[in-house]
């Protein structure tokens, strides 16, 4: 087989273009790629922040608590029906005539002047 130096100069330019092409579409496919990667880490940092911080609760949610409260702290101040334990009873260390001045002692002792 006898190969003519045109040829050979064709094959080479047909596979650059073709190379060439390709290469148009990798990059086009690159590019592609990359702002798919851009999108999806704008959309999972949006969706960080959304999550931060407290969620808000609308009017309704608000009185439900606030009346969950009310009853709780309702059910709290309420007496209790189970016995008082001995330490927790109130010990009257005074009787009922009162204490005594502290003076009235040093009074009956002094001599007289």
């Amino acid at each position: 087989m006898h190969c003519n130096g045109a040829d050979v100069a064709m094959n080479i330019n047909k596979a650059i273009r073709e190379l060439y092409a390709e290469k148009t579409r990798l990059d086009n496919v690159i590019a592609s790629l990359e702002e798919m990667q851009q999108t999806t880490a704008l959309a999972n940092a949006a969706a960080s922040e959304k999550k931060r911080g407290r969620k808000s609760m609308d009017e309704q949610a608000r009185q439900q608590v606030s009346d969950r409260m009310k009853r709780y702290w309702a059910g709290r101040r309420k007496p209790s029906s189970k016995p008082t334990p001995e330490f927790f009873r109130k010990v009257d260390l005074v009787d009922d005539g009162g204490i005594e001045p502290p003076t009235s002692a040093l009074r009956t002792q002094r001599s007289p002047s």
